[in-house]
């Protein structure tokens, strides 16, 4: 029997399981009248701040004669013109910088000969382009249907290698990117001439690699790799040397100074792998209508923060390509390997957005048991083996 409340001088006083019974039944319709007021205070911030902005920008062309004098000028070469001679460029007074007309009056094509005829030219002009600020959702999707396609092969991107390279003397953005590309070079030639004692390749090639750009130590690589760990010494021998190569300095192994950090998990460790995979997404950038997946296509649509268990934090701007796969795992090979095996769709791709389905060992657990009849076939040969030569020492 649920306790009821006491009634005294006529006055009902609840119990407090009833009061906590009403609390519980309330809370929902209190959470959404909270979740609506707090979207309407957030448009009725970002009109105030709208509208200060246009009152702004208002005032100061109403203060600016030279815009004004401007907006009286006929043609635009003349208008080109006058901002060169007053050493102002159209941006000062509201407009882009690059002009897309076609004309040949020599003021326009001074002008787009210095800042581009479209958008492209302009940010190659004035070193923007290609500037990015953090990961996309696309790339986030691309990294994780290359690690789950491994992982269908029964491999496991088990190794965070991470290389610094303003501790090698390496700092310009481009002079990264070259250095970043040429290590990945060197690896794959690496990984692709070490071979064991029987001749067969012992190190296979499948990655995942970000650059970022921290506050303390500028543009760094990170590159998440299949490598057994067995092969952990083999691995620092050639980074150490390949970034010496390229850099022309020695790498220290100082604490503070080192400039090559190699963290090793086990060869099955799937739980590892999806750790630093998401680890190395914490740059992704996620707008507020953004969400991991279409709306349509996902079960629960939820902000991608919270489906891949980011942390999220800026990593910089970087001005060059940001993030990448290895060849072999690529989208179209990723397609066609799934067509060609007749690999079902990742969970991604299926809509999935629970991260304890997402980041799980259900794709390893797949190629295991597809390669348990083979494996048991393996076994029984070897058992078979085995007798066949111990019959055989014991007829002599």
């Amino acid at each position: 029997m649920e306790p009821k409340g006491s009634d005294v001088a006529g006055i009902y006083i609840p119990s407090l399981e009833e009061i906590q019974a009403r609390r519980e039944a309330a809370r929902p319709s209190e959470l959404a009248w909270a979740e609506t007021r707090k979207a309407e205070l957030a448009a009725e911030a970002r009109r105030r701040k709208r509208g200060n902005a246009q009152r702004e920008t208002a005032e100061a062309d109403a203060a600016d004669p030279g815009r004004e004098f401007h907006a009286g000028i006929e043609g635009l070469g003349e208008q080109l013109r006058f901002l060169r001679e007053h050493g102002l460029e159209p941006e000062d007074i509201g407009r882009r910088n690059w002009v897309g007309a076609e004309s040949a009056d020599p003021e326009v094509v001074r002008h787009q000969a210095v800042f581009g005829r479209n958008q492209q030219e302009y940010g190659r002009a004035v070193g923007s382009w290609g500037l990015t600020q953090a990961l996309s959702t696309k790339q986030f999707r691309q990294g994780y249907e290359a690690i789950a396609l491994a992982n269908c092969f029964g491999k496991v991107l088990n190794t965070f290698l991470s290389i610094t390279w303003s501790r090698v003397g390496i700092t310009d953005p481009a002079a990264v990117a070259e250095a970043h590309r040429r290590y990945l070079e060197l690896l794959r030639k690496a990984c692709l001439s070490c071979r064991d004692e029987d001749g067969k390749r012992c190190v296979p090639y499948a990655l995942v690699w970000v650059i970022e750009n921290g506050r303390r130590h500028g543009l760094h690589s990170h590159i998440l790799m299949v490598m057994p760990k067995a092969r952990k010494p083999w691995l620092r021998r050639q980074v150490e040397f390949a970034v010496k190569t390229i850099s022309g300095q020695s790498v220290q192994r100082r604490l503070g100074t080192r400039a090559v950090r190699i963290l090793h998990r086990h060869d099955r460790d799937v739980i590892a792998q999806w750790r630093l995979f998401q680890y190395m997404m914490k740059g992704l950038v996620v707008p507020k209508e953004r969400r991991l997946l279409d709306p349509e296509q996902a079960r629960v649509p939820v902000p991608v923060q919270q489906a891949a268990r980011v942390k999220l934090r800026s990593q910089g701007l970087v001005a060059t390509k940001r993030f990448g796969v290895s060849r072999n795992l690529d989208r179209m090979n990723v397609a066609a390997l799934r067509e060609r095996y007749r690999i079902p769709p990742s969970a991604l791709a299926c809509g999935e957005t629970d991260p304890h389905v997402l980041f799980s060992t259900e794709y390893l657990d797949a190629h295991d048991k597809s390669m348990q009849p083979e494996r048991e076939a393996a076994e029984r040969a070897e058992r078979e083996r085995r007798n066949i030569e111990l019959l055989t020492t014991l007829h002599i």
